[in-house]
């Protein structure tokens, strides 16, 4: 008899439970972030809890991502602003394994029915710019001619800067030159990954037939970098004899303009 009466009295509790749950407004919970990220990158997951029609402020939000495998890459909770918006930030680490991720959003409050939601994005992995090529034009001239360098520059996470850092034969830095892709600084199509400025020869003081270190740098948006080294002969001349101009108009048909294959060694270079 005690326990057709125990199991009566749940049988209520659950049914007056149900009965509450049935008059609380469903809370709705939305979750946006981007489809693809890279290592490091920063993420951010938005979304909105809504009920009935309107937006719900003051509803805690809790927030993991988890890995194929059941990893967990990060866990947070949020309170939504009075128009229901709720954000969260958070850095992925360098070595975060490539794959996809699944956000798990789930919505609180009381006086309604908690909300759920998921989405989900993939992390790429990172690698550093990838130097094409590099050339200098004019390399013969007068003095304080004028040298534009350019250098093709591709990256998937988009290039932070790239600079060409000319040496002396000993690796002692003469002069950095950062190079734009922007349309200014000699630059001709914004945006086609071609790197250019110009370079003034009196900012190196060279007055005479002169060997230098081409050090180019590129750096990604991950901070991830990448180097080529060159070989470069410039000539400057002020009062030339016939032989200059003889051996200038013969460079110049052979076009004076360097064009270095980045996978080419220090020392193994086009002799100019």
């Amino acid at each position: 008899m005690c326990g057709v009466r125990g199991w009566t009295l749940t049988l209520i509790i659950m049914l007056a439970c149900m009965c509450m749950l049935a008059g609380q407004p469903q809370l709705n919970i939305t979750v946006n972030t981007m489809q693809t990220y890279y290592q490091g990158d920063t993420i951010q997951i938005s979304g909105i809890a809504s009920a009935q029609g309107g937006p719900v402020g003051g509803v805690t939000v809790s927030i993991q991502v988890s890995g194929l495998s059941g990893n967990i890459l990060h866990v947070s909770m949020r309170q939504t602003a009075t128009d229901g918006s709720y954000t969260d930030i958070f850095r992925l680490p360098e070595d975060t394994p490539p794959g996809t991720y699944t956000v798990y959003v789930t919505a609180y409050k009381r006086n309604f029915q908690q909300g759920f939601n998921t989405t989900c994005f993939t992390v790429i992995e990172n690698h550093p710019p990838t130097i094409g090529w590099l050339t200098a034009s004019p390399i013969i001239g007068g003095k304080g001619m004028n040298i534009t360098f350019q250098a093709l520059v591709e990256d998937e996470s988009g290039v932070y800067e790239v600079k060409v850092e000319l040496q002396s034969p000993d690796e002692n830095t003469l002069w950095t030159l950062y190079l734009y892709d922007d349309g200014t600084h000699g630059d001709q199509s914004p945006g086609d990954h071609i790197y250019t400025n110009i370079l003034h020869t009196g900012q190196l003081n060279i007055t005479d037939r002169t060997i230098l270190l081409v050090d180019v740098r590129a750096m990604d948006m991950q901070r991830l970098e990448s180097e080529s080294k060159h070989l470069l002969e410039i000539v400057v001349y002020i009062q030339p004899d016939v032989w200059d101009v003889i051996w200038a108009i013969q460079k110049f048909y052979e076009g004076a303009c360097s064009i270095w294959d980045v996978n080419r060694v220090i020392g193994d270079y086009y002799s100019l």
